[in-house]
């Protein structure tokens, strides 16, 4: 079976240089968590409900809930979850090994931005 790996890099640019009206100490993103899966298992849809562990993630920067939705899924629709660091922001966290394959080719991958409560806009 092919597979097909891929580092993940996440390059965190927000800060008082790109937003400077209000930018807001401490400002950060959550560890980076997802899933290596098939089209027949979602884990979020533009404009559809949250999961309890996008919920979670969204509004605590939480990955439990959400690393165990993941995990209920395997074997079947999903293959593997992702995990990885937070960061500051500017800042940026890389995923060193994400493995793809035939039936597993999609990855959702997710992070919170914090603080979120000021309503910056990006």
């Amino acid at each position: 079976m092919a597979t097909a790996r891929y580092r993940v890099v996440f390059d965190a640019t927000w800060s008082a240089s790109t937003h400077p009206t209000n930018f807001p100490g401490g400002a950060h993103f959550s560890p980076l968590i997802g899933a290596v899966h098939n089209d027949s298992v979602t884990f979020w849809v533009l404009e559809g409900v949250a999961t309890p562990g996008i919920e979670s993630m969204a509004e605590t920067g939480g990955t439990a809930t959400l690393a165990a939705e993941v995990r209920a899924e395997i074997p079947g629709e999903a293959l593997a979850v992702i995990n990885g660091s937070g960061t500051r922001s500017p800042g940026g966290a890389t995923i060193q090994t994400v493995t793809l394959r035939e039936d597993f080719p999609l990855i959702t991958l997710v992070t919170m931005i914090a603080p979120s409560g000021t309503c910056q806009r990006l």
